[in-house]
């Protein structure tokens, strides 16, 4: 690395800005938190002039890391306007993730294709002493790298949700499966049913004592025969799915008679995120 002897500041300035842009770019397929371009390409340029001014700076450890921290918050908020303090520091946790993640590719990429003298890292910034087409291949396959483990995890996230549910102000709140395989309704009204793990909502076991009128008994039919879950009627549940909240008043919930798998809490109809649709035929016994 020491064998690097000039650096030109146009190559220091292009290598930094791509970095940045492209981590900004993953950062919001990531959170999900679409941005402007003209604001990914600000925040980009002011990443860029700030690892040329922190290349060929020579203060102490405690200085570089208080201005690198700075220099992340308002990368951050160039780039994604907080709406509040928590999302911010989120996003900027993610971008911190993601800037780490993104300068270990480019190191291993190097350790591959490179003759291991042409990257170095300095006070947090990089230079690559590189050709253009180069630098714009690295940064490609780092980004196609990236963007392929994200959609990896969008895709599952297509069948997650986030659910809370209230019973006399009492809150339980965790992990949702979408499973259409759900089809729990009560027999006489025809309502959705929620299937629930009953470990998860120990905390409603008093309140279910002082307030009976509130259980539920499900009859239900399962390959092993037919049986009876148990459950309540609750205040409301409050449903998230890909940023947005829907509420549902009175809903009912049942309890699993075994233990939900991967850590989900609850169960939901694909009903409860497509519009709370109702069924024909709704009286009919359930076969889970």
């Amino acid at each position: 690395m020491e064998n690097i002897r000039v650096v030109y500041l146009d190559v220091l300035l292009l290598c930094n800005f791509f970095a940045d842009y492209i981590l900004i770019l993953i950062t919001e397929k990531i959170s999900k938190n679409k941005t402007a371009v003209h604001r990914k390409i600000l925040s980009a340029i002011f990443g860029a002039v700030f690892a040329a001014f922190m290349f060929f700076y020579r203060g102490g450890s405690f200085a570089v890391f208080a201005l690198n921290i700075a220099a992340l918050l308002i990368l951050t908020a160039l780039a994604f306007p907080p709406r509040n303090f928590l999302q911010f520091i989120k996003q900027s946790g993610m971008l911190l993730a993601v800037a780490f993640i993104m300068g270990g590719g480019m190191t291993a990429l190097d350790s591959f294709f490179g003759n291991n003298t042409s990257f170095r890292v300095k006070n947090g910034s990089f230079y690559l002493n590189f050709s253009f087409a180069k630098i714009i291949f690295f940064a490609g396959i780092v980004f196609l790298i990236a963007n392929f483990a994200v959609s990896r995890k969008n895709k599952a996230d297509r069948f997650k949700a986030s659910l809370t549910v209230d019973f006399f102000g009492e809150k339980v709140s965790g992990p949702a499966l979408i499973d259409s395989g759900n089809g729990l309704r009560d027999m006489i009204s025809g309502e959705k049913v929620i299937l629930c793990d009953k470990k998860a909502l120990e905390k409603f076991a008093k309140p279910l004592e002082n307030h009976e009128e509130r259980k539920i008994f499900l009859p239900v039919c399962t390959v092993t025969g037919e049986t009876i879950l148990e459950g309540f009627r609750s205040d409301f549940a409050e449903i998230e799915f890909k940023n947005e909240k829907k509420r549902f008043e009175k809903s009912l919930f049942a309890f699993s008679k075994t233990a939900l798998k991967d850590d989900f809490i609850f169960i939901i109809s694909p009903d409860y995120i497509e519009g709370h649709k109702e069924r024909k035929n709704e009286k009919q016994p359930t076969v889970i």
